[in-house]
């Protein structure tokens, strides 16, 4: 249907990295995929996934995107991929399936008033029904601090009295959660923690260490304990044009230059314009930079490193890694060579 995208995110979990050695009783929760088309859903291989993440339905505060509840049954109906999900559970008894739901105030134009609460309650119980769903993914971008409130108490009453999970995903710089309401861990089993989004790229090796303190601290602040926290960044190259250079480890990028795509063209073309000769490598990422444009890479080197940072630090043994392509080959190649063990499910 054209209303909704479906993707697919799939999480895996290990409780030991042989790669970091030190942290061998850690939990590491492992997100691989790019985003993967769910028309083609058999190319998933459960025995790979703890979890499968399906998005995204956007939901409105008072009112929703499309037509979606003039029929809620023609959308949630038991098609095809509800076949696919069911035959996945039946190959690993372990996977658990969370649907990502956008949940926004903005009113979108030329679109019915409804009762929200009402057609989301409706919406659920016919995901219930229809899906072996085990629980959802937050996604909000509420910016009424009285409407998010009440909106995740209601929210939180309605997933888990059927007995499922709730996360959210935890924007960084998301101002609609009130720190001084800490009911928040309450409401959600688990925060996705993601990484800031900053115009300032250093390329020391204090650089993911300092962000990650803010970001720990933000979620502390709101309420979440260590065990709930899960930590995100992405495999996934970045390429930047760089705005000014600040000092020999600073510089500044343009906010607007950022291409993640690495099958995209204009990624190609930024990449083109550095070279291993302007490699600037530190613990936490390697960084290839000249006068004019800049690229992060993610590596099995750098991603130890940033487990080991996260586990030593701070006592935070849950990681969400995403950012491999599609290829469930590769992903599969990855964590064999590396040693990447698979003990324990959440």
């Amino acid at each position: 249907n054209k209303m909704i995208q479906w993707f697919v995110v799939i999480t895996l979990v290990f409780s030991s990295l042989s790669l970091v050695e030190s942290c061998s009783s850690s939990k590491v929760i492992y997100s691989c995929g790019v985003t993967k088309n769910m028309q083609n859903p058999g190319s998933i291989q459960p025995d790979l996934c703890s979890h499968i993440i399906l998005s995204k339905f956007d939901v409105y505060v008072g009112n929703l995107h499309g037509d979606f509840y003039a029929d809620i049954l023609q959308y949630l109906i038991p098609t095809a991929m509800n076949k696919e999900l069911y035959s996945m559970k039946k190959k690993n008894k372990k996977l658990k399936i969370l649907f990502e739901v956008h949940l926004s105030d903005e009113e979108p134009k030329n679109k019915k008033e409804l009762q929200c609460y009402k057609n989301m309650d409706e919406f659920f119980t016919a995901l219930w029904n229809f899906y072996p769903v085990d629980g959802i993914v937050v996604d909000s971008s509420s910016v009424h601090q009285d409407k998010v409130d009440k909106l995740f108490a209601h929210l939180s009453q309605q997933v888990k009295g059927k007995g499922k999970t709730m996360w959210l995903r935890g924007h960084y710089q998301d101002n609609s959660l009130n720190p001084s309401c800490r009911n928040y861990n309450e409401s959600f089993d688990h925060v996705i923690m993601e990484m800031k989004k900053t115009p300032i790229i250093k390329t020391d090796e204090n650089s993911f260490g300092s962000e990650l303190d803010d970001i720990v601290q933000k979620w502390t602040k709101l309420g979440f304990s260590k065990t709930q926290m899960i930590m995100e960044y992405s495999m996934q190259p970045m390429a930047y044009e760089i705005d000014d250079t600040i000092d020999s480890n600073t510089v500044r990028i343009k906010e607007t230059s950022g291409t993640q795509n690495n099958k995209g063209d204009q990624f190609q073309k930024d990449v083109q314009k550095v070279s291993e000769d302007d490699r600037l490598t530190d613990r936490m990422n390697v960084v290839l930079k000249n006068s004019t444009n800049i690229l992060i890479i993610n590596d099995e080197r750098t991603t130890a490193n940033k487990v080991l940072y996260l586990s030593e630090k701070h006592d935070l043994h849950n990681f969400h890694i995403f950012g491999f392509d599609e290829d469930f080959r590769r992903m599969r190649e990855f964590y064999t060579i590396k040693g990447l063990i698979e003990t324990e499910l959440l």
